[in-house]
């Protein structure tokens, strides 16, 4: 017996990375400022990286500059804990 596997792809299509960002093709063609990857010669061959979408969808709703911003807090407070060591 087979047994189905679903796997969703990393590299998207204009029309599936439209359909991800809940968009038409057009609009995400205007829109969207991710560039494709070219896997090949032609354009048929373009693919956008769900990741870089995602990036860019968290920078529209400012939850990558919170993500940012509280990593580079994160790291401040440990450089400051560990120079506080060395002093001591």
């Amino acid at each position: 017996m087979k047994s189905h596997v679903s796997i969703t792809p990393r590299l998207l299509t204009k029309e599936q990375a439209a359909a991800y960002c809940g968009v038409s093709a057009p609009t995400f063609a205007s829109v969207c400022p991710v560039a494709p990857l070219r896997l090949g010669e032609s354009n048929r061959n373009l693919r956008y990286d769900i990741r870089a979408l995602d990036k860019w969808i968290d920078r529209m709703g400012g939850v990558q500059d919170e993500v940012e911003r509280d990593w580079l807090a994160a790291m401040d407070q440990n450089n400051e804990i560990r120079d506080n060591r060395k002093r001591h």
